[in-house]
């Protein structure tokens, strides 16, 4: 994974900050028909979280060359950290 410790452990916890404002609300998306990769673009969006690369774009964490996949990949991760299963 490139988004790992400290990085991983940022992007957690922002996530984290929005499921405790907002609550769970993956239930009301699976019932609604939206997908998993939607919900969890959703919570990174309602973050207001910010990955960078360093040079051009400053975020909360800057890492070269990290594409959606890779953040996709460490929302996938946090969402199952607190429970939330894929649908």
């Amino acid at each position: 994974m490139k988004i790992n410790g400290d990085d991983y452990q940022k992007l957690k916890k922002a996530i984290a900050d929005v499921l405790e404002s907002q609550g769970d609300l993956s239930d009301t998306y699976q019932k609604q028909g939206f997908s998993h990769t939607w919900f969890r673009w959703d919570m990174y969006h309602a973050s207001g979280f910010r990955v960078g690369d360093g040079i051009g774009i400053i975020g909360d964490i800057n890492i070269p060359d990290c594409a959606d996949s890779h953040i996709d990949t460490a929302l996938r991760k946090a969402l199952r950290d607190h429970g939330i299963k894929e649908w």
